[in-house]
């Protein structure tokens, strides 16, 4: 005999206005610290985006969001991978897996925005990850060449 998967409870009356919405949290620890206060309008976005596409123990505490699910709630193909990069630089996400259109990206969100202690410092992860993808982006035919990109 096989275990059903155990159904969510509804939400409570205050949480929402009918059973099949859903809140995105975010603590007013984060919501006040530095790391926060440094990202750029498009990571806080893609940063509830992930929020929203997480999904608990039903996924084994992993986020799963391809690329197509980031476009279509606004935000540009372009975009995508700088904002990942400063997420993932000021401690918000890790990224495990994931490819630009072969396969969905995984996602974990991560505690070590918490050890950014003032805003100069997180202002300062931002702009060098700003620099490195400028940097990459300027270098992108040479890096190709260099490494063989067919």
């Amino acid at each position: 005999m096989s275990r059903k998967n155990k159904k969510r409870d509804p939400p409570e009356k205050w949480e929402s206005r009918s059973e099949h919405e859903r809140f995105v949290r975010i603590f007013e620890s984060m919501y006040e610290s530095p790391a926060f206060i440094s990202l750029p309008a498009n990571s806080v976005r893609l940063y509830l985006i992930l929020k929203n596409e997480f999904r608990g123990n039903y996924t084994g505490n992993r986020i799963i969001c391809p690329y197509d699910t980031i476009v279509s709630h606004g935000i540009s193909r372009n975009t995508i991978r700088p904002n990942l990069r400063i997420l993932e630089a000021l401690g918000f996400i890790v990224i495990e897996e994931g490819t630009l259109m072969r396969e969905a990206s995984i996602y974990h969100f991560s505690d070590k925005w918490k050890e950014i202690s003032d805003i100069k410092t997180a202002k300062h992860i931002v702009k060098e990850v700003r620099k490195q993808v400028q940097w990459e982006k300027d270098n992108r035919k040479e890096l190709s060449q260099t490494y063989g990109d067919k």
